[in-house]
């Protein structure tokens, strides 16, 4: 039997009532979602008790709730704006507005005029940024790629920098906001919201070489865990671009000599991921882009000079960043070291040495190797062939066919 609007929003009114005793109960929750449910011919004092479920700080909601829930919660809200008058919602207390516009967002994360009631309620002192960065964080759990919610994080960061200071927000927050991007950046691939608001966050707020080589650094593992993720690699691009800026020529050879080895190695033990390939790409390309003027004679030089410091480094063991992000790496020789080594980490049995490795190094930006390497590539595997056939088609046309015996060949004009 179909129900009536006014059961409706009694049951809307009943669940309502519930998920805020949830939060009474247990105000630290930290991760919200929904419990699909097919039996949904339930009575409805079972419905009562069993709608929500809370274990160890985790909220789940009963999917045949959520409907009149959200039902109920939206079109209060709406009604109260669309009546507002001179005494602002004066049809519901803030504290009415902060608990229906938490109901309404936690089901649907894009609702955008929820989230401009709430900044209202910033503007005016009734919200703590706090607070507000708290749902935010706990929206995030159950919609990990939400633009909106990325959006309003951003324009509370903002007002928390504005009322607090900077070095306020780096001390209680930037840890924690690096580390909410890497949750939804892993429970949502391709999650380039995520990505973009990390990159943010460290443009805005980390403002040392040290600090950028240490991002760099920690996304190694990531990317290692998320082969095919392009946005992952796409970051440490423009990790590497703002390197870029902020270090001399001798420290930007050595340091894309370590991201050629690096990805090369990926290649070696995951074959066929486009990402792979794609990241090759840009680092060839920037190669000549940032050293092409350079006299090859002088780069071979300062990849001389830099294998006696990877020697000493190689005798000590590699401590890897475990965190999403570290306050330092000791300096930008260490960094090439550690990472030229992450080719024996990869359990391959080949007996390069560190110092071999770091030769080779150099000839992986010379087209005509380049070229050569594609041909061992498909030698050993099928699986790159569509990949690889790309790549040396973008090696022909980017550099042409009589660059490929030149040692530092120029991109063309």
């Amino acid at each position: 039997m179909a129900k009536g609007c006014g059961d409706f929003v009694h049951e809307g009114e009943k669940y309502f009532n519930l998920l805020n005793q949830m939060f009474v109960q247990d105000p630290e929750i930290e991760e919200v979602d929904i419990i699909f449910c097919p039996q949904c011919k339930v009575n409805q004092e079972e419905k009562t008790i069993c709608a929500m479920i809370n274990e160890k700080h985790i909220l789940g909601i009963r999917s045949w709730c959520v409907q009149p829930l959200y039902m109920y919660a939206y079109n209060k809200l709406l009604r109260a704006r669309k009546h507002k008058g001179i005494t602002c919602y004066n049809s519901l207390s803030a504290t009415d507005i902060l608990q229906l516009s938490r109901a309404v967002l936690l089901l649907s994360a894009e609702c955008y005029t929820v989230w401009n009631m709430r900044k209202e309620l910033v503007m005016t002192s009734v919200l703590n940024i706090d607070d507000d960065l708290q749902l935010s964080s706990l929206i995030l759990s159950k919609h990990p790629r939400s633009a909106e919610t990325f959006s309003h994080r951003k324009w509370l960061i903002v007002q928390y920098v504005k009322q607090k200071g900077r070095s306020k927000y780096i001390q209680e927050w930037l840890r924690k906001e690096l580390c909410i991007c890497l949750y939804c950046a892993d429970h949502y691939s391709d999650n380039y919201v995520a990505w973009t608001h990390r990159g943010w966050i460290t443009e805005e707020f980390i403002d040392s070489k040290k600090k950028y080589l240490s991002e760099l650094h920690a996304m190694e593992k990531w990317v290692q865990m998320h082969i095919s993720d392009h946005c992952g690699f796409h970051f440490r691009q423009k990790l590497l671009t703002k390197l870029k800026e902020m270090s001399s020529v001798e420290d930007m050879v050595l340091l894309l000599l370590e991201e050629m080895v690096f990805v090369t190695n990926l290649q070696d033990s995951f074959p066929g991921h486009e990402c792979t390939w794609s990241h090759r790409r840009f680092i060839v390309e920037h190669w000549h882009l940032w050293f092409g003027s350079v006299p090859f004679s002088y780069l071979q030089q300062l990849v001389a000079l830099s294998k006696h410091s990877s020697q000493q480094e190689a005798s000590h063991n590699v401590t890897c960043v475990q965190r999403c992000w570290a306050p330092c790496v000791k300096s930008l020789s260490s960094l090439c070291g550690s990472a030229l080594k992450v080719k024996s980490l990869y359990g391959k049995g080949q007996e390069d040495s560190l110092s071999s490795m770091k030769s080779n190094a150099m000839e992986f930006f010379l087209v005509e190797s380049e070229l050569e390497y594609c041909k061992q590539v498909q030698k050993k595997s099928r699986n790159d062939d569509r990949f690889v056939s790309g790549y040396e088609k973008w090696l022909v046309l980017r550099y042409g066919k009589e660059n490929t015996h030149s040692q530092n060949p120029l991109p063309k004009n």
